[in-house]
């Protein structure tokens, strides 16, 4: 019972390092998301037919906690995601299959693509593309324009639908195009995390601090980072006296790995705080100065408005007296 309590415990160690995290930046260990194995694109392998040439961009799964599945505790690497383009009578399905644990078929899902033919409601031209969603597998596709050569093709095979074994439906490509899943695949912890001080690109203007992972792979490890961690204690860590006492010393060095990792945050928040106390300083200073400057231009055009002013009142006071003078000549002319 405590073996079982000591891996639970350890298990939300991992779930909290995978998961803690800002602005998608990793910030105590690996991400847990998977993700699908695309080498079978690149190395001519069953995938192949699902090729950009053929009308596919993308492949991305949006259902993380279906796909991270084990229940036979051997990895999720015998998770498939498979693919059928399949002719029913005179329209082409898309067909996503889910194997999870090598259970096939585990779910499956089809959506009709007949209508991104050439001249089909859905065309798409050239740079467009187009999204399928296979909610209930987990998974989105995205189509380009050149799916409809494919469609074009799947349509000129056969006159009926049928299959070679005289079912109503035939499946185009000969192998079931079939990605692998890979686990860890998610965002990965990095070195350094920076940032921007200054209004410079220079190094003086930026600020790294370099990251600790404090998952179950690297608690225990130790200061050189050789020793034997929480994680490498396996599923009976403390099962036996002796491999309890194993586990004492490795959780004694993971005590000492979390101060370690906790001093070097601690250590960089103070410095991230003089940062922060230099630019707000540096901040105060602008605005000084900024406001001296509007100072000065208020003073300088209230000068120049008496100015003015005055040499508006000047010629009405010269005007009136010309004027005046005017008036004066006139009655002596007439006098």
């Amino acid at each position: 019972f405590l073996n079982d309590e000591f891996v639970a415990l350890r298990t939300e160690i991992n779930r909290i390092a995978a998961a803690t995290n800002f602005n998608g930046i990793q910030l105590l260990g690996d991400g847990s998301d998977v993700s699908l194995d695309y080498s079978d694109l690149q190395a001519g392998g069953s995938a192949e037919v699902l090729s950009v040439a053929n009308g596919f961009s993308n492949f991305t799964i949006t259902d993380d906690n279906y796909w991270a599945r084990d229940a036979n505790e051997n990895g999720s690497a015998d998770n498939q995601l498979r693919f059928d383009i399949l002719k029913t009578g005179d329209r082409i399905l898309l067909s996503a299959i889910s194997e999870i644990d090598g259970t096939s078929p585990y779910r499956t899902q089809s959506i009709d693509v007949t209508d991104y033919a050439s001249g089909g409601s859905k065309a798409l031209n050239a740079g467009q593309t187009q999204t399928l969603d296979f909610g209930d597998v987990g998974v989105k596709v995205n189509l380009n324009f050149n799916i409809a050569t494919t469609i074009a093709n799947a349509l000129a095979q056969g006159s009926d639908g049928a299959g070679a074994d005289g079912s109503t439906t035939a499946q185009i490509f000969g192998a079931s195009p079939v990605f692998s899943v890979l686990e860890d695949q998610g965002n990965k912890l990095p070195d350094k995390i920076y940032f921007q001080l200054g209004g410079g690109n220079t190094g003086g203007a930026q600020l790294s601090i370099p990251t600790t992972a404090v998952d179950g792979a690297a608690l225990g490890t130790g200061k050189t980072g050789t020793e034997t961690s929480l994680d490498e204690l396996g599923s009976n860590a403390i099962a036996t006296s002796a491999k309890a006492q194993s586990a004492i010393e490795a959780v004694a060095r993971a005590i000492d790995d979390l101060q370690r990792a906790r001093a070097n945050i601690g250590t960089n928040q103070n410095r991230l705080d003089a940062a922060s106390e230099s630019l707000a300083s540096t901040l105060e200073n602008v605005k000084e100065a900024r406001s001296s400057l509007l100072d000065l231009d208020v003073a300088m055009e209230l000068t120049n408005y008496a100015s003015k002013q005055i040499l508006i009142k000047s010629s009405v006071a010269m005007l009136a007296r010309v004027s005046e003078m005017r008036q004066n000549l006139i009655r002596l002319l007439a006098g």
